[in-house]
């Protein structure tokens, strides 16, 4: 377990060995619970599904990844309980290997660690895979007696690296320029797996699916293992569509429909996070001061409303002289100030601009 690192191209081993063993399905349907393993938007997972889908020679291939929060309806999800329940008051101990052995894994704090002191050292992951033996060989013999549904646990050794590249080379016949360090769109896209991914596949949110076009002249897929009427049936899973009366549409009303994953709820709840976040940094990147703010250091003269009895702050646009300012004092002792009123300078002085008739009236002495 050390040295057999988990990831998708190994889980794709393990998985074509397995199905290898009985009479080879032309429909595969995988359901996963999105972990960095199975993510079904990460190109390395995508590409370890082709490769299974290229060596099955299937007709239809479709990964499913559970919604978040959910994986409880995946089954393999189920099956981790029974398994702890094997591992209750089981306690697990390793011996001690050679003093300088143990040396070196006193200084290692993961199994990417060890990994790597044992590229330095080859003699520790010998060590360490005998001294696992006994562990490794306890857990089988508990995991190979516990059932499901009266069908006790069945033990498969891990794929090897060999086996993983036997693998990797049904893909590589259909582009050569691939390397298992491709893990993103930018590194294939101008490859030739980009026409395979634009004619089979389909890459959603939560679900990943390869499906051949059934035409026997095609130079991208094979033709069809199975009758021509079962293959016209099959059709790439559809997005949640929303119903009138707030819930999504049933499967067969938007089976074989054109959709979009603008309704994902995911999505959506995505989209409105980003869009508050987006308002935030607009917020952010405002002055923090407004042109009403700017015109209120000019503030020149307290005056009292002569209805509310409130006292009111004067203030202009721009900073009035010495002697607008005795003019408008002058002003201010022949009027009756009411809230709303603005005050303008003409050639005669001052003047009290009002909203409507009755509040000029009101504001007249």
């Amino acid at each position: 377990p050390v040295f057999e690192p988990s990831n998708a191209a190994r889980h794709a081993t393990e998985l074509y060995e397995i199905v290898a063993k009985t009479n080879k399905p032309y429909l595969l349907f995988l359901y996963t619970d999105g972990g960095p393993d199975h993510q079904v938007k990460f190109i390395k997972t995508q590409l370890a599904l082709i490769s299974l889908f290229l060596a099955l020679d299937l007709n239809y291939l479709v990964a499913v990844r559970t919604p978040p929060g959910h994986s409880w309806k995946n089954p393999v999800e189920r099956i981790m309980s029974i398994l702890n329940l094997g591992l209750q008051c089981v306690s697990l101990m390793r011996q001690e290997m050679d003093v300088e052995l143990e040396e070196i894994m006193l200084k290692c704090n993961s199994m990417n660690d060890i990994r790597k002191m044992a590229e330095k050292t080859p003699s520790l992951k010998e060590g360490l895979k005998q001294n696992l033996n006994s562990m490794i060989t306890l857990l089988n013999d508990v995991f190979e007696q516990l059932q499901l549904k009266d069908e006790n646990f069945k033990i498969f050794e891990d794929a090897s690296e060999l086996d993983i590249d036997i693998l990797w080379n049904s893909m590589l016949q259909l582009d050569p320029t691939l390397t298992k360090d491709d893990r993103n769109w930018a590194n294939i896209k101008n490859n030739p797996i980009s026409n395979f991914f634009n004619h089979c596949c389909h890459s959603h949110s939560y679900f990943f699916s390869i499906k051949k076009c059934g035409k026997d002249d095609c130079e991208i897929c094979l033709p069809i293992r199975s009758s021509q009427d079962i293959f016209n049936t099959l059709d790439h899973l559809p997005d949640p569509v929303p119903a009138n009366n707030e819930h999504y549409k049933n499967f067969s009303d938007v089976y074989h429909m054109d959709t979009s994953e603008s309704y994902c709820p995911s999505i959506q709840a995505r989209k409105a996070k980003l869009d508050k976040y987006k308002k935030k940094q607009r917020r952010d990147k405002q002055m923090p001061w407004t042109g009403n703010a700017q015109r209120a250091i000019h503030a020149t003269q307290i005056i009292l409303d002569c209805h509310c009895n409130k006292s009111r702050c004067l203030y202009a646009s721009k900073k009035i002289t010495e002697d607008e300012k005795k003019i408008l004092m002058a002003h201010l002792d022949t009027v009756c100030y009411t809230c709303g009123t603005t005050f303008s300078q003409n050639d005669n002085g001052f003047k009290m601009e009002l909203e409507d008739d009755s509040l000029e009236e009101s504001s007249r002495k």
